[in-house]
This record gives C-alpha cells, sequence and structure tokens, in this order.
C-alpha cells in the first residue's frame, strides 16, 4: 500500500514494522516517553519501526494490577510513540500487536484510558477495542505531585527523577497530594 498516510508508508516499505521487543529496549523508550513513565507489570513488548530500523513507538502487555488476569485477559498496560511518528501510529503499533497475540494463542485484551491524563480511548477503539463503562479505578479525587524549589511538578516527574515513589521518598523528596484536574 502507498498513501500520504505515513502509517501505510510504513506498511508498504517493510514486512513486519511491527514485531516483538526485548523489554530492555521498551523500557528505555517508555521510561522517557510515557505519560507514567515506568514499564510497570508488562511482560511482553512490541515495538513499531520505521523502514530505515528506528523505533517509533512501543506496547507493552502484561495480566494488569486489577483483573485483568483473573478474566483471562491480556491488559495493554503501557504504550507511547516518539514525538515524530506518523499519525495513527500509535492505533496502527496497537492493532499489529493484538494481531500477533492472537495468533500466539490470546484472545481477550483490555485497556484503560485516563481522563485526568487527557485520555479518550480513541486510539483503542480505532485499533479495535470496545468501549466498555468507566472503571472505578483510577477515579481519584486527587493525584500525587512533586514539590521541587516551591514548585509543583507533575506526578511523572516522580517516576522520571526517582523511579518511584518509595526512591523519592528515601532520597527526601517532599510528594504532596494535589486535586485531580476535572475534565
Amino acid at each position: 500500500r502507498t498513501g500520504t498516510d505515513r502509517g501505510a508508508i510504513v506498511c508498504a516499505a517493510s514486512r513486519r514494522p511491527v514485531a516483538a521487543i526485548s523489554r530492555d529496549v521498551a523500557s528505555a523508550v517508555i521510561k522517557r516517553f510515557e505519560w507514567l513513565g515506568t514499564v510497570g507489570r508488562a511482560r511482553v513488548f512490541f515495538g513499531l519501526h520505521a523502514p530505515d530500523g528506528e523505533l517509533l513507538g512501543v506496547v507493552g502487555f502484561g495480566h494488569g494490577a486489577h483483573d485483568g488476569g483473573r478474566c483471562g485477559a491480556l491488559v495493554l498496560e503501557r504504550g507511547c510513540t516518539l514525538p515524530h511518528a506518523p499519525p495513527n501510529a500509535a492505533s496502527f503499533l496497537i492493532g499489529r500487536a493484538l494481531r500477533a497475540l492472537r495468533k500466539s494463542g490470546w484472545e481477550r485484551f483490555k485497556a484503560y484510558s485516563d481522563p485526568s491524563a487527557g485520555e479518550t480511548g480513541a486510539t483503542y477503539r480505532a485499533a479495535g477495542f470496545k468501549l466498555c463503562a468507566p472503571s472505578k479505578h483510577g477515579r481519584w479525587p486527587w493525584r500525587y505531585a512533586l514539590v521541587v524549589a516551591g514548585r509543583r511538578l507533575s506526578d511523572r516527574a516522580i517516576y522520571r527523577r526517582f523511579g518511584s515513589h518509595a526512591a523519592a521518598r528515601s532520597a527526601g523528596a517532599l510528594i504532596v497530594k494535589v486535586p485531580t484536574r476535572q475534565a
């Protein structure tokens, strides 16, 4: 296929633009570009590659922190695309990763979007997920923030600078609860 859609160009240029990648490779990208800044419990990773081999995006699947594993579903736990990735790269990557997982025997999948992080779930719907009722998990009236020199930084800064809340606390960082932005 060819066309103006960069996703189509990537598809035409390589037989396997989406392929399994190692946890180490995925971790480097996720820690830099993903909202939470950690790999979480993800165990299976896929990467989106440009025709020249550059990694443009990563997704990680695992059994989830809540109920995903109990119902036999694999949970999309982490995912991100690089800023210069083509439009629709995320849904292309997720869709192809799901296809590969189905071939290896998985049948059920879950993904969660976080409205407080500006996520609407549109990427998941474009990748083939069906919209369900909002989860009660993640609807907290507060979030954490890192205070540095009197300024409140996002909770993502905690993970970027320290790797975890526990490491931040042991380093003496000031972590406070702040109200969640309401959409």
